[in-house]
């Protein structure tokens, strides 16, 4: 069983899935706030639960590693992480911007995954979704003047789009597709999905090593 586990940004999901039937048995998405400490644990295990499985039952942790918001992702890696030592079992984890563009793949455009990052700006990448599904951008921060600047061809804009974004995005021309926020919703099944492609290339990544993806430092506050 697959075990997929993603608090990447307020909304957060878990899914439990069948590697042989490739199958969804149980899974859930909610909005959790910031509350992803005291919230993702006892979902995993309702779901778990709900798969009529146990913990033990569990080949392979597939977890959301970022970019996101720095609580949210430090929860989900540190939660998956904590469950793959406990039972060892492997752990794949996978970039939540291609979680968002891989339920797209085949859009028959550029498809370009943005989350909110603070400060006026996205975290965003890009991939063609025609007849292949390739990434040609790294993650990186934008703002809307980068975002639009960077649209030269038809892309359809999934992930979660900054409400204040919306009416700006429609400067570039027709050639950006926007996806409503409830059809875009990143689900664990996706993230399943990615794992069992590199679980069956042998592609692990390395427990100890293994680390999240932030694109800026965590803001610190200094109490004086």
């Amino acid at each position: 069983m697959i075990l997929a586990i993603d608090s990447s940004t307020a909304w957060c999901s878990v899914g439990a899935y069948s590697a042989e039937s490739q199958l969804c048995l149980a899974e859930r998405v909610w909005q959790s706030g910031i509350n992803h400490g005291g919230e993702l644990l006892p979902a995993i295990d309702r779901v778990v639960r709900e798969a009529g499985a146990r913990r033990e039952s569990i080949d392979l942790i597939a977890v959301a590693r970022g970019p996101g918001t720095f609580n949210g992702v430090r929860v989900a890696m540190a939660t998956a992480k904590g469950i793959a030592l406990a039972l060892g079992c492997p752990i794949i984890a996978v970039n939540t911007l291609e979680v968002h563009a891989a339920a797209f793949s085949n859009a028959g455009t550029l498809v370009r995954a943005m989350l909110p990052a603070t400060r006026g700006q996205v975290a965003t990448a890009l991939w063609r979704a025609d007849t292949t599904f390739a990434r040609i951008e790294n993650d990186a921060l934008a703002t809307l003047d980068d975002v639009l600047a960077a649209t030269t061809e038809p892309t359809t804009i999934v992930g979660e789009v900054p409400h204040d974004w919306i009416e700006g995005l429609s400067r570039a021309g027709g050639l950006i597709t926007l996806v409503p926020v409830a059809l875009t919703r990143r689900r664990p099944e996706t993230i399943a999905r990615l794992a069992r492609l590199r679980a069956a290339r042998g592609d692990w990544d390395d427990l100890e090593s293994l680390e999240p993806i932030y694109l800026r430092p965590p803001a610190v506050t200094i109490h004086r």
